[in-house]
């Protein structure tokens, strides 16, 4: 059996089709979207579903407890915990004046903002670095603007030059890559419709065209898989991406030239060249994203969109990538950052934590994390396999995942929708619910159900206004 539902491995939001059969996820297809994937799908959304089956997968409530051996040395081991005793000891965290809660770029809107409302939006944290969250900030700000028009796979598709900025797509939005991978076809295009041959005659189209190509600039730190179709490539450090940036923007304004003129002569000639073709397309393109998390990278690629704004006098086509499936969503919901929570645990004044589908130390250095977590009198932990946070928690409560839940994500192009689950986890052989079922359980089932936790969700805060009309 199958069900609508949204890739989970970045943020682009592919439209998937999810299969099940016996109780196990047996395969990704594509779901057709127009404005989004089309009818592709890459291989990491294709092929990635294993967590799913995994037999790292947390099934039971566990709980931590301390074994004292023959040689008077303690170790802790993870043992069953009945269902009412984890709600019991969920809802005595939540009712507590001490608790704080970290959400998850990887968990769904409704998950997050379930928590928030649970422990009060004071108490609610990022779940990601605060160089992400600067950068993302940024990124939120920029996209915000009526100069900048946040573009689909489907426009990205029809832009005839693009620049990228500190970007590997291949890695971070592979699905973006094979999108400019058409987009470089536009002169090809231009060409078969001046020879009156259909585009979608593609060998007598390539035959026609030859090598050409729309202009395609790539200013990165390394090498990229979208360099064989790039005009020029530029790689060099973080910070001199975003310098190149800017000195594009002063060639495009043509006023002023002081970080122009601190280039070297190859890269002026290359900042003249991109500046020259950025302006005279009628429909240029402007990439960046949260990759090296730097947000002065956002600047430089915001300065390249306000000048060709200016020259152009129109929106200005862009795309952000960002790392996580709702970590758009989630920037749109919270503003306070990990370190703060962090800094929360050290001064003593949160003694309890509760973390939603989230790995901290793939957010922060273990010789940092540890001694913060030490300090805790409990640590919390919703998600649906092991990781090291878990591994240090008091109370483990196994999540369902995407393909056994309903959620909402928000995608890099700020495009919200909803997944719906495929199949209903094995009650038999697991106690695994939705993230915000967990929640609910301890509040004393304050929603009815999932529609009056979105309703909710929609009501409580502007930006999610009609967020209740994604789903049918």
């Amino acid at each position: 059996q199958t069900a609508p539902s949204i890739c989970q491995h970045c943020a682009v939001g592919c439209n998937i089709t999810p299969g099940e059969r016996y109780g196990t996820l047996k395969r990704i297809t594509n779901r057709y979207n127009a404005e989004v994937n089309g009818y592709f799908l890459c291989d990491r959304g294709r092929f990635g579903y294993g967590f799913v089956n995994s037999k790292e997968r947390i099934t039971q409530p566990l709980v931590r407890e301390k074994i004292t051996h023959a040689d008077h040395e303690e170790s802790a081991t993870a043992i069953q915990c009945s269902l009412e005793d984890s709600i019991r000891r969920l809802n005595t965290a939540l009712a507590s004046q001490t608790t704080i809660a970290i959400g998850s770029p990887r968990a769904s809107l409704e998950s997050n903002f379930a928590l928030q409302a649970a422990v009060g939006k004071e108490n609610f944290f990022r779940g990601v670095s605060d160089k992400e969250g600067a950068t993302l900030d940024r990124i939120l700000e920029v996209n915000n603007l009526a100069m900048v028009s946040n573009a689909s796979l489907e426009t990205i598709e029809e832009c005839d030059a693009v620049l990228i900025l500190g970007e590997d797509l291949t890695h971070s939005a592979p699905r973006i890559a094979l999108s400019l991978r058409q987009t470089v076809r536009q002169k090809a295009k231009e060409i078969a419709e001046q020879a009156r041959i259909p585009f979608w005659q593609d060998a007598a189209v390539r035959e026609l065209s030859q090598r050409e190509k729309s202009p395609l600039f790539i200013v990165n730190v390394s090498s990229t898989d979208l360099d064989d179709i790039a005009e020029d490539t530029l790689f060099t450090a973080p910070n001199q991406v975003a310098r190149f940036g800017f000195a594009i923007s002063e060639r495009i304004h043509g006023e002023f030239n002081t970080v122009f003129d601190s280039l070297n002569e190859e890269e002026q000639a290359l900042c003249v060249k991109i500046a020259d073709c950025l302006s005279q397309a009628k429909k240029p393109l402007i990439i960046s994203g949260a990759s090296l998390q730097n947000p002065s990278l956002i600047e430089g690629a915001y300065a390249v969109i306000n000048a060709l704004h200016q020259h152009e006098n129109q929106a200005i086509d862009a795309h952000f990538a960002v790392p996580e499936v709702n970590t758009v969503g989630l920037g749109l919901l919270c503003t306070q950052g990990l370190e703060e929570a962090l800094s929360r645990i050290k001064n003593g004044s949160a003694k309890r934590l509760i973390i939603l589908e989230n790995d901290l130390y793939r957010r922060v250095k273990a010789e940092a994390l540890d001694p913060v977590l030490e300090q805790l009198d409990e640590l919390i932990v919703i998600d649906h396999c092991w990781h090291k946070t878990a591994a240090k928690a008091d109370l483990i409560l196994p999540a369902a995942t995407f393909a056994e839940s309903d959620g909402s994500v928000v995608s890099s192009e700020g495009r919200a929708q909803r997944f719906f689950a495929t199949f209903p986890v094995d009650a038999q052989h697991s106690s695994a619910t939705d993230s915000w079922q967990w929640i609910n359980l301890a509040l004393a089932k304050r929603w009815k159900n999932f529609d009056d936790l979105v309703d909710e969700c929609a009501g409580n805060t502007e930006i999610f206004f009609g967020l209740n009309s994604l789903s049918p």
